[in-house]
């Protein structure tokens, strides 16, 4: 149905969150079918999976306000009357939820996010949910942070694109905000999940908020001064030394001065986390150990600490541009000796390698993935930051010899993330439990490794591809679970394309090669190298964090022209304009661009959960295509790259020493985030989300061509 002229009466759901203009179609606005969204109005009601139905239900509902039982929570409850006439089974509703629907979403809730244990203590969190004393706004703020992993039996975010997982989060913020004057403790429960659920929808401001109350109630309440946390070794006691570390690592994450926690606690003294045997036997058996102690028997959360501590320092060191380079130098060994050395005490059986981690429990890959990632990415982040072709920094011919040892440095650190992940892919039934910081990892390996994906070694080259791939496959899969993950997917391709242009070629590996070519690179961009050593610096302007959909899309790359190094390509931009016209010419006549929605991805978790049946076995799929050379002509968007050389012959001529080697093709393994029959490269044909920046995937914006059309 076509609406009238004029404003539509009502936007949908999708277009009216993110405050654009819908044109108001049924049953699926423009919008909605150019970016593959599922289209849902207001009239439309919203029909829950089946879940499973107590034998005995109560004759009333709405039930369940909580122990205090007062005004707020009741009004609260109301607020969702709703969802009792979209509940059809009857079912007792727990704060207008049905209650199995809230026990499910609690479980997603501790099998996803590993900050659950820090935060709460499973078994008396239960005894509170089914004893309807546990906090509203605790309550309200974990279904929030559930719903973003829960899928139905088809696999898809039923509660996320209805919009109730918002509206919980909304609902649990009015009500804390309402008892702030009242400074609970479990306060801090609900602002650390709704700093984190706010993070992974990119309100980073509003994140950013709940982090800061979360850390200002711990210095108000002196939770983390407490000279009683530093020698008791309750239960009770563990459980609020375990919601300041909770806070701490949101902090450390952040890359902020920790030194803003100085005044909260002394957190070099502070015991760590017991290890998760002992607090789940809810005694601890093991002899207190903190940040300064060399025992390491507090297991992986306390290495997780350690690690994070450290990836602070990193951060704050590289963003240190303006010292001097010999200052640098000299912090990065520092801080490379402290890293190293934090490694070399870490327990062997939390190191993991191709080998090992496929008899690591699931329950416990997560956290041990994460700890491995953060000492490689330290690593990563320190060296790459005094090297040009990596970082996107500036760069001279100075240092040349600590360069280039650096250089040699990230690349194997860079190497070792992507066959890690690339193990973990194969054995990992949740991709959802993993951090937000794994999938950046992975962004950054690709930084570092896209340029030697045009070495003249066939060996070098056909080791970036793979790699790249394994990065690919994560920034894909995760990216449906945090927003600033799909923004990582574009970015890496805006790093791609500009390697592409104008790569060097690059024989071997860096400690092999001429430095010159490491530091020759004149394509600077602050953004780029923020987003690639800071992890969250890209959110952060000279105006504060940016509003959700300000996000920087182009890096604000300034190309600063090529050296006049000997051994490297560039393509012709000269007759670009002409290239554009033509390739749209045969695009209008092409295959119809709105293809069909893709299928549920086969790369979706396998569910423990009801209503959550297990996916497909995920695998992995080959970048390299056999049937690409025997294309037909209306395949015009398989391969961007071969129709350029079809219908234009302006590529710059490259001289044949340099020509790619023939056993492997020149692929750009991108096309498959925008070409619809590329697809097949990503698990059953996903497409990445990438919808806050109101993309068109079918636009020919993003290839090698000039900004101006004439």
């Amino acid at each position: 149905m076509i609406p009238g002229p004029g404003r539509p009466r009502t936007a949908c759901r999708t277009c009216k969150g993110q405050k654009i203009r819908c044109s108001g179609e049924r049953p699926n606005c423009r919008r909605c079918v150019r970016l593959r969204h599922e289209c849902i109005y207001e009239e439309a009601s919203l029909q829950l999976r089946r879940v499973p139905k107590p034998r005995h239900p109560p004759a009333h509902a709405g039930a369940g306000q909580g122990s205090s039982g007062d005004d707020a929570c009741l009004r609260a409850a109301d607020s969702s009357a709703s969802a009792v006439a979209r509940n059809p089974l009857g079912e007792e509703l727990y704060l207008g939820i049905p209650r199995s629907l809230v026990s499910t979403l609690v479980q997603v809730y501790f099998d996803n996010v590993y900050q659950s244990t820090l935060l709460l203590h499973r078994r008396r969190f239960l005894e509170s949910l089914a004893e309807q004393t546990a906090n509203p706004h605790v309550v309200l703020s974990i279904c929030a942070w559930g719903a973003n992993f829960f899928r139905d039996e088809n696999g898809q975010p039923t509660l996320k694109s209805q919009g109730l997982m918002v509206e919980w989060a909304k609902r649990a913020g009015k009500l804390v905000f309402q008892e702030a004057e009242e400074l609970h403790e479990e306060n801090i429960v609900t602002f650390c999940n709704l700093s984190l659920f706010w993070h992974s929808q990119g309100s980073w401001r509003i994140s950013h908020l709940h982090k800061g109350n979360a850390a200002q109630l711990l210095y108000i309440t002196g939770l983390g001064s407490s000279q009683k946390l530093h020698v008791d070794d309750s239960l009770d006691s563990e459980i609020r030394r375990r919601r300041f570390w909770a806070c701490y690592l949101l902090h450390c994450y952040g890359a902020e001065r920790l030194s803003l926690f100085e005044p909260i606690s002394d957190a070099q003294s502070l015991p760590l986390p017991w290890p998760d045997e002992d607090y789940d036997a809810e005694l601890a058996r093991c002899p207190p150990s903190s940040l300064t102690s060399d025992e390491n028997d507090r297991g992986i959360l306390g290495e997780l600490i350690k690690g994070l501590t450290l990836w602070s320092s990193v951060v704050t060191s590289v963003k240190s541009a303006d010292s001097t380079m010999s200052v640098r130098i000299t912090d990065i060994h520092a801080l490379h000796e402290e890293v190293t050395d934090w490694w070399r005490k870490t327990p062997s059986d939390i190191k993991l390698s191709s080998d090992n981690i496929a008899h690591v429990p699931n329950h416990a890959l997560a956290k041990k993935l994460l700890v491995n990632i953060v000492y490689h990415q330290s690593l990563c982040a320190i060296h790459s930051s005094i090297v040009p072709l990596f970082c996107w920094g500036p760069g001279d011919d100075s240092w040349s010899s600590a360069r280039q040892l650096s250089a040699q440095l990230a690349y194997e650190h860079a190497c070792t993330i992507s066959t890690l992940l690339q193990a973990a892919m194969a054995t990992c039934s949740r991709l959802s439990a993993m951090p937000c910081f794994i999938a950046y990892a992975a962004y950054c390996s690709s930084a570092i490794q896209i340029p030697f994906m045009w070495s003249s070694s066939p060996r070098i080259k056909e080791r970036a591809h793979a790699n790249i791939r394994a990065n690919i496959e994560w920034i894909h899969a995760m990216a449906e679970y945090w927003t600033l993950v799909s923004s990582l997917s574009v970015h890496v391709r805006s790093l791609y394309m500009v390697h592409k242009e104008r790569s060097i070629i690059l024989e071997d590996e860096p400690k092999y090669i001429d430095v010159k070519k490491l530091t020759s690179f004149r394509a600077i961009s602050t953004h780029a190298r923020s987003s690639i050593l800071e992890f969250t610096g890209v959110l952060r302007s000279k105006h504060g964090y940016v509003q959700p959909g300000e996000e920087t899309v182009d890096l604000g790359i300034q190309d600063q022209g090529q050296s006049d190094h000997p051994q490297s390509r560039t393509f012709a931009s000269d007759r670009q304009e002409g290239r554009r016209a033509s390739l749209r010419q045969d695009i209008s006549s092409g295959p119809e661009t709105h293809a069909p929605a893709p299928q549920p991805s086969q790369m979706q978790q396998r569910s423990q959960y009801p209503n959550q049946p297990s996916g497909d076995q995920m695998h992995s799929v080959p970048l390299f295509n056999e049937s690409d050379q025997n294309q037909r002509p209306q395949e015009l968007l398989q391969d961007p790259q071969s129709q350029f050389e079809q219908h234009s012959s302006i590529l710059s001529p490259i001289p044949q020493t340099y020509a790619p080697t023939e056993g492997l093709p020149d692929l750009d393994v991108f096309n498959l985030f925008f070409d619809p029959e590329m697809t097949s490269l990503l698990p059953n044909g996903e497409l990445l989300d990438s919808s806050q920046y109101d993309m068109d995937w079918f636009s020919l914006d993003f290839l090698d061509m000039d900004a101006s059309t004439g």
